[in-house]
């Protein structure tokens, strides 16, 4: 296949000192390398995407890639901890079997972490970093 990429030579002074003398723009129909890198994900056959949602929940309106927007076959949305309402049902991984609550912000002894409270064991809680990714919007 033919690629489309256009080289133009320039005058490098232009751009200053450490410019090269080539700019290659991509065409429409075609990617080089280069810019298929880092060009958008886009949407695969198969597979679920949320298209809207709260402010909290990765979505292609919040300006989200397909990729993060991505719904998992039971419905489980990957989501940072700090994102996600207390007392919300979470899971740290989407295939879990244990499922705990979004407890209150813990900054007792600077632990500076959230309490999650197990659902089938009130006496067990973990205490995990708001950065931590869980899973909600799964069946319970």
């Amino acid at each position: 296949m033919k690629c489309f990429n256009i080289a133009e030579s320039i005058d490098s002074s232009e751009f200053g000192p450490g410019s090269t003398g080539v700019v290659v723009r991509c065409g429409p129909k075609h990617l080089c390398s280069d810019c298929r890198d880092s060009a958008p994900s886009a949407p695969e056959s198969g597979k679920i995407y949320r298209l809207t949602g709260g402010s909290n929940v990765a979505s292609i309106a919040r300006g989200d890639d397909w990729a993060a927007s991505e719904v998992a076959p039971d419905g489980a949305t990957p989501i940072r901890l700090d994102r996600v309402v207390r007392g919300d049902y979470i899971r740290r991984k989407a295939d879990s079997k244990k499922t705990y609550t979004r407890g209150a912000y813990v900054r007792d002894e600077g632990l500076n972490r959230y309490e999650c409270n197990d659902v089938d064991d009130i006496s067990r809680s973990i205490f995990l970093k708001g950065s931590t990714m869980v899973y909600v919007g799964f069946t319970y």
